[in-house]
């Protein structure tokens, strides 16, 4: 946006061509499309794998339902943002895996994948009620939890993040810089046609005041370590810093069972200025039945330094 302001100022003719970009970068900005995107890949691949006959041609149906590209992007007409669209496409997907799922036998499952092709493995828990999905290497956080007798993906959150129109509503509001790009892109174009995309309008007042940011992945199950003070809503806001490092720390394996997982992570508190090193252990459980299935997460600290941490656990 910044380049794209300089060369209108300059009065060049490069603009014309500085509009939109490959829909695959928004895998790169937004982690919850490349993990839907994955997810569909993951699915595509199960229905592949079976036998030709009614079983996966409605599953197939599906499939292709879930691939409707509303949600595997961000613009004006909506995209990963709205969350109608985005359950909706995932209720589909839902739909598809339970029904390739089923149809070969394999509604339980335990094991590690590299699930978001990054390289690193994630550990899938599935049993005939639900499907949990968690990234070890940030905090043995839960990515996905789909119901899968509703066909809802219940963990379907997005992180709040920074985007280049919001410069604008601060300019409006007269915060200047008061947000990452803050100086990235006015809404209007230049004399001539204006694309769609450098179109913009404020719907009401005062929306600079729902600006807020998160600084991590808004997974399920993640520890936090906080001040004594602090409330749910007051951290759930994102308003309060961290004073440990459990939130994104990189988790190990202890046991991998059936609807079971066992990790344990180093990480570190601050008290006073000086990190305290603590043992995070976590067990992340299956339960239930298919029309009533259950999730446990169970958390132990235990302080591995030798002073007293007082804080509250998140």
């Amino acid at each position: 946006m910044q380049t794209l302001e300089r060369v209108r100022a300059e009065g060049r003719p490069e603009p014309r061509w500085m509009r939109g970009a490959s829909w695959r970068n928004f895998q790169i900005k937004y982690r919850e499309v490349n993990d839907i995107h994955k997810r569909m890949l993951r699915v595509s691949a199960k229905i592949a794998a079976l036998p030709a006959g009614a079983a996966r041609d409605r599953a197939h149906d599906h499939l292709l339902r879930g691939q409707s590209n509303d949600i595997y992007w961000h613009g004006l007409f909506g995209g990963i943002y709205l969350a109608d669209l985005r359950l909706a496409t995932l209720r589909q997907l839902i739909e598809a895996e339970a029904t390739a799922d089923a149809a070969a036998g394999d509604l339980r499952n335990a094991l590690t994948a590299d699930l978001d092709l990054d390289g690193r493995d994630e550990v899938l828990l599935a049993d005939a009620g639900q499907v949990v999905t968690v990234d070890l290497d940030e905090g043995a956080g839960i990515g996905d939890w789909d119901i899968r007798g509703v066909r809802h993906a219940l963990t379907s959150v997005l992180r709040r993040r920074p985007e280049a129109y919001h410069a604008a509503i601060l300019r409006a509001s007269g915060h200047q810089g008061d947000a990452p790009g803050a100086d990235a892109g006015q809404f209007s174009g230049d004399d001539g046609p204006t694309s769609i995309d450098g179109v913009g309008r404020a719907k009401e007042e005062g929306l600079a005041a729902f600006l807020s940011y998160d600084d991590h992945e808004r997974r399920s199950g993640l520890v936090r370590f906080l001040p004594v003070d602090a409330t749910a809503l007051t951290y759930g806001a994102g308003e309060i810093e961290d004073l440990g490092t459990a939130l994104d720390a990189p988790n190990s394996i202890v046991a991998l069972s059936d609807g079971r997982l066992d990790t344990v992570a180093d990480a570190a508190v601050s008290v006073a200025g000086v990190a305290v090193p603590v043992s995070v252990a976590k067990v992340i459980e299956l339960g239930g039945s298919a029309d009533g299935p259950t999730l446990e997460v169970a958390v132990t600290i235990a302080n591995r330094g030798d002073r007293r941490i007082v804080a509250r656990l998140g």
